[in-house]
């Protein structure tokens, strides 16, 4: 989980650096392994960044370097801060903290979230690297001279990303697109200023103001609708575009499963799309995790633990791995009390950002986390 955050300015106001600060600290309690601000100014790219808290870069030598630019004469009408806690690339290389971005068409990029596909979109591409951050996926697609382009291929992407880009190909636009992971705004009136961020405090703090002895916030805010990417040019939003991804958000329609938890992609699920060849009855088929029996089951025939073939829309059979790991074998998830019972030696195992995405979950589905001792699955069942 990090934390995300930034304003445009549509006229010559920009906001001061007491809110400035505000924000960034605000959004610092969802990553503290690292702070960054991006911003393009007379065509060029001016990145900051070190991986220490929020409090201690606005302390620093590289926050002070940036004031001038920032809050001194020909300012950047944009501007955006990123606190992250660390997944995949050590905080230690600068090139795995936020912001990200690219020499090859100048795009600038935070993100909160996690991509699953990012080595093979970077392939794909045939994109080098910087870094080892997952987010170089998504730069990847974005570095593109086309606005619309750009916003219009994030469907390629899998996992969860709440994002926000600007690029010296299109210096005065700003992209802001969440899937999953949220994204709040909030439009200052009086400065003609649109602020954004993770979560509606670090909006409120910031844009808080003293009015006839009452402390308070001049506009509202709003969340950002789901897998909508939000283009907005000088004058306001230019474009709104719905972005299909072939990997679903986790919502309260789709089914968990000890598969998912082993590959670190229990807050997502196949689409319809996804499909398995039935060795029993001979049809393509949606296969189900039944936990008691630890096995997958055909959703149509309802024959268990037979072996499954996933195949993509083209029909191009991929193996999978039917191994069930110790998390899967100790998991038994109650459909009756809505439980799930997990031995605190095996939740210990896990790392740390599937504990919080777990947790998110269950508490989104009403499901509580009962944790035992030394249980086995044989003893649950």
């Amino acid at each position: 989980m990090c934390g995300i955050a930034g304003y445009k300015c549509f006229g010559t106001a920009r906001p001061t650096e007491d809110m400035v600060r505000t924000i960034l600290l605000e959004i610092s309690n969802r990553g503290q392994d690292a702070t960054g601000l991006g911003y393009i100014k007379d065509n060029k790219i001016y990145i900051g960044k070190d991986a220490i808290p929020a409090d201690k870069f606005l302390e620093s030598e590289i926050w002070s370097s940036h004031k001038q630019h920032l809050f001194g004469d020909n300012s950047p009408h944009t501007v955006i801060f990123h606190t992250r806690s660390k997944t995949k690339g050590s905080q230690a290389n600068s090139k795995n903290n936020h912001p990200v971005w690219s020499k090859i068409n100048g795009c600038v990029l935070v993100h909160n979230g996690i991509i699953r596909n990012d080595d093979e979109i970077i392939k794909e591409l045939k994109w080098s690297r910087e870094g080892e951050v997952d987010s170089e996926a998504i730069l990847a697609i974005m570095d593109q001279t086309a606005v619309l382009d750009a916003a219009k291929e994030l469907g390629k992407l899998e996992g969860s990303m709440a994002l926000a880009a600007i690029s010296t190909s299109w210096p005065d636009h700003l992209i802001l697109y969440r899937h999953s992971n949220p994204i709040v705004f909030s439009m200052d009136d009086s400065n003609d200023i649109l602020f954004f961020a993770s979560t509606v405090g670090a909006i409120v703090q910031s844009t808080r103001v003293n009015h006839r002895g009452f402390s308070c916030t001049p506009s509202a805010c709003f969340e950002i609708k789901e897998d909508i990417a939000i283009i907005i040019g000088k004058e306001g939003v230019e474009e709104t575009s719905k972005i299909v991804h072939k990997i679903m958000s986790y919502s309260s329609n789709t089914k968990w499963n000890g598969h998912d938890w082993e590959g670190g992609q229990s807050w997502s699920t196949r689409s319809s799309s996804y499909q398995t060849h039935c060795e029993n009855c001979k049809k393509l088929t949606q296969p189900e995790w039944n936990f008691q029996a630890q096995a997958y089951e055909c959703k149509k025939c309802k024959k268990k633990g037979h072996p499954l073939s996933p195949v993509e829309k083209d029909g191009e059979e991929k193996g999978r791995d039917s191994s069930v790991s110790s998390v899967n074998q100790t998991l038994n998830h109650c459909e009756a009390t809505k439980n799930i019972y997990i031995p605190h030696n095996v939740w210990k195992k896990v790392e740390k950002y599937k504990r919080r995405e777990f947790r998110r979950i269950c508490k989104a589905e009403n499901i509580a986390l009962v944790f035992v001792e030394n249980a086995t699955s044989s003893s649950m069942k």
